[in-house]
């Protein structure tokens, strides 16, 4: 499944974040928000999870060591403790 995804994502036309309109509407998110990374996804990813965390003022980015784009398989005890964290905040 990795290995189809990450085939597809690197096609020049498969991906066109940059058309997403939303994310012109980032500084609008007023409610708490948690952005979740894996620290050794891909470098594309985890500048968007900043640019994220830097244009919305509530938001908090937490960084999983040792996993990459499937932290919820890859460590899936480490993801539940921090979905209780953020629950009970």
């Amino acid at each position: 499944m990795i290995v189809r995804n990450m085939s597809r994502h690197w096609q020049e036309d498969w991906s066109d974040l940059d058309t997403i309109v939303a994310r012109t509407r980032l500084e609008h998110i007023k409610v708490p928000t948690y952005i979740i990374v894996g620290k050794h996804d891909a470098e594309d990813i985890l500048l968007i999870a900043e640019e994220y965390h830097s244009r919305i003022e509530n938001s908090k980015k937490i960084e999983v060591d040792n996993v990459a784009h499937l932290l919820t398989m890859e460590n899936a005890k480490r993801f539940n403790e921090i979905l209780k964290e953020i629950l009970n905040d």
